[in-house]
């Protein structure tokens, strides 16, 4: 769970609070670990296994800043950094969708950029190390998308896409091969 306290007189968050839940099999909610004085600044938290350690893995991105951070936790509410980057992340991302779209075992992901229809896959080394694997040029993909959901659509062991654009209504599915390559199904 995630939440601000606002500190100042106009409401502008200023402040962060990080707070880890966890559930408690009947359907309760277990305080595993509060953090005061975060940062407010994340527009985007993505949970996957970037690490390795079994456990799930945060990574904060920034869009105004294109900072983001790689935090590993350890299943008690505990998190440490694990990889910084430091405006150098393209300032334009819009979704960030974690899946496994090479077939390690590591969370890999795609980057999309909705006012050009671009989008970038990288896989993950088990380090936050990405390295880009497929690049969709500008106007490659639809710049209406406004849900990109992720998930086993097609059977295989990869991470394959569904696209929603919300103003229509319309969907399409999208099967992924292990390299990122997506086809429709």
């Amino acid at each position: 769970m995630f939440e601000y306290l606002e500190i100042n007189n106009q409401g502008i968050k200023t402040m962060g609070k990080l707070t880890f839940l966890s559930t408690n099999g009947n359907g309760g909610l277990v305080n595993l670990k509060d953090y005061n004085d975060w940062s407010n600044r994340w527009t985007h938290i993505i949970p996957g296994n970037f690490s390795g350690n079994g456990y799930t893995d945060l990574l904060f991105y920034d869009q105004q800043t294109g900072d983001a951070e790689f935090y590993l936790s350890d299943g008690s509410g505990g998190i440490k950094t694990i990889r910084t980057v430091r405006g150098t992340w393209r300032k334009t991302w819009t979704h960030i969708i974690p899946g496994n779209f090479s077939g390690s075992s590591f969370t890999d992901l795609l980057f999309y950029e909705g006012s050009t229809g671009s989008a970038e896959f990288y896989v993950n080394d088990g380090n936050a190390q990405l390295r880009k694997i497929q690049t969709i040029a500008p106007g490659g993909w639809r710049k209406t998308w406004t849900h990109i959901i992720p998930g086993n659509f097609g059977g295989n062991e990869y991470t394959d896409l569904l696209f929603y654009e919300g103003s229509t209504g319309s969907a399409e599915f999208y099967a992924n091969d292990g390299n990122a390559l997506i086809s429709q199904h």
